[in-house]
């Protein structure tokens, strides 16, 4: 079943220093780190980095789960108009967890929860075939509900 984050999850989700999702397939994790001084949010894809990913996103279906690297330049020194250039590169980091969670839902056809702060959440693909789907979307609720 093909299923996405609500907003809700989303908003729930947003004020958390680690999500592990389940995105087409992909095992991706993102969490808080301190890059240049500034908050930002870092991903791993299957607990790896390869750097091809971003560099030759056309040969690699991992690479969309990244955000592209677009540049805002003018035509000429007295111009006031930007134009926007797609860079053809990926970035491996994001401003906020909302913001990742947001794009993984516009580019993934699939996105699910795995864990939140590093607390497993139940799936139905690893629970027994007893628990109902509703049951784990209550279990979700549960843990979303917690406070840091």
């Amino acid at each position: 079943m093909m299923s996405k984050l609500t907003k809700k999850q989303i908003d729930e989700l947003k004020n958390k220093t680690m999500v592990e999702l389940l995105c087409d397939g992909f095992n991706v994790k993102v969490y808080r780190t301190i890059i240049k001084n500034k908050v930002r949010f870092f991903l791993r894809i299957n607990d790896e980095l390869n750097f091809d990913w971003m560099f030759e996103p056309t040969k690699h279906t991992e690479s969309k789960i990244f955000r592209p690297n677009i540049i805002y330049r003018k035509m000429s020194k007295r111009s006031k108009k930007m134009t926007k250039y797609d860079t053809g590169s990926k970035k491996i980091d994001y401003a906020s967890m909302g913001q990742a969670l947001r794009y993984f839902n516009k580019v993934c056809d699939s996105v699910e929860v795995i864990s939140v702060n590093g607390v497993p959440v139940c799936s139905t693909k690893d629970s027994p075939k007893s628990v109902t789907r509703k049951h784990c979307e209550v279990l979700i609720d549960e843990v979303l509900g917690e406070k840091q």
